[in-house]
């Protein structure tokens, strides 16, 4: 979109640039602002998951009202999670891991697909080049360098 956009730390709902992806989806959550409790075991494509449930601590602290996790336990990757915003009982979108890859000894969600239940919608993330272990300047992580393409260019895979 040819644009840079801050986001704020305290903005929760809202579709980022259009896509199926909510602002606090790109956050990282602490595990100690929800409360979350196994309720059961389902496989996904063959892989047998623990199916867990989180609903956040204060209800102010998330658009969503609670999410369920699949979670593969032999690689520590979560393979589906049901996001929850009006009703608990149906969910509103359904984030899922299409592809992984280990690289350099991490496994990695190399595609994945978020899908508004309700439209169909579909918004797919596609990671094509991952690189760990970088050591890169915090200079790298400011809106100018991403406004500005020379800053960074020496730093890409």
């Amino acid at each position: 979109m040819d644009r840079v956009r801050r986001v704020a730390s305290d903005r929760k709902g809202g579709r980022f640039v259009a896509s199926d992806i909510y602002f606090e989806d790109l956050q990282t959550r602490k595990p100690t602002s929800d409360r979350h409790r196994l309720i059961g075991r389902e496989s996904i494509d063959g892989t047998a998951c623990e199916v867990v449930e989180s609903v956040p601590v204060e209800a102010s602290n998330s658009v969503y009202k609670r999410r369920l996790l699949w979670i593969d336990p032999q690689l520590a990757l979560v393979l589906r999670v049901d996001f929850f915003e009006k009703d608990e009982a149906v969910p509103s979108k359904r984030w899922q891991m299409l592809t992984k890859q280990r690289i350099q000894g991490y496994w990695t969600v190399t595609e994945s697909k978020t899908t508004d239940l309700a439209s169909g919608h579909e918004t797919r993330m596609v990671a094509l080049s991952v690189k760990y272990d970088r050591r890169l300047p915090a200079k790298l992580f400011s809106t100018q360098a991403l406004s500005d393409e020379a800053i960074e260019s020496s730093y890409r895979p």
